[in-house]
């Protein structure tokens, strides 16, 4: 298993601890990164054509609970989850 550090503060992170009466998050994690589109076609000309987006780039962001817990990082997350597909 690999281990993941916070992006923003650099703190080793740790997997999310489930209880009975609850849980305690370890990190959170994004992947984003560069995407194209991409389309596709069966070997039949009448297929229809299938277009899709390719992930070119992967980029993972980590952030421990405790900066999660910033606004600054939570707009972060929000600011790259909404990225027009291709543009990230």
């Amino acid at each position: 298993m690999r281990t993941l550090s916070c992006n923003y503060c650099g703190r080793a992170v740790r997997e999310t601890i489930h209880r009975r009466s609850g849980y305690s998050v370890g990190y959170y994690l994004m992947r984003t990164g560069t995407t194209a589109e991409v389309s596709l076609r069966g070997d039949d000309e009448e297929d229809e054509v299938v277009t899709f987006l390719r992930l070119v780039s992967l980029e993972e962001v980590v952030s421990c609970a405790d900066c999660y817990a910033k606004p600054a990082v939570k707009r972060d997350f929000a600011h790259w989850a909404s990225q027009p597909a291709g543009s990230r």
